[in-house]
């Protein structure tokens, strides 16, 4: 599974970020991320998370499942903070084309 996390606006943060994935393998990324960060996986075990400026920030090591062929339940949450909270702009890819995943609310 390859993802991109873009986390847009001016202010706040996100944190606690949380993918579940067939509503079986979790996902914890535990960092604050801030407006213009990336979150970048390729489906290796490695999280990269990149600064405003497109610079590495740090890396991560998160296991990350690998998906069969069909269709896959994909969720994801997060805390926010701020006045005015940052919008969070997160892609799934598998081999093919990306698929863009809109947001609900409150989504546990």
């Amino acid at each position: 599974m390859q993802f991109k996390i873009d986390i847009r606006g001016k202010n706040g943060s996100a944190r606690n970020l949380k993918i579940l994935v067939d509503d079986n393998a979790e996902l914890i990324i535990d960092q604050e991320i801030f407006p213009g960060e990336t979150i970048l996986c390729e489906g290796h075990d490695e999280i990269r998370v990149y600064d405003e400026k497109g610079k590495l920030k740090n890396t991560l090591n998160i296991s990350i499942p690998e998906l069969s062929t069909g269709k896959h339940k994909i969720r994801f949450s997060s805390t926010f903070s701020g006045d005015d909270a940052p919008a969070i702009h997160f892609t799934v890819k598998a081999f093919d084309n990306p698929e863009s995943v809109k947001s609900q609310n409150n989504i546990d």
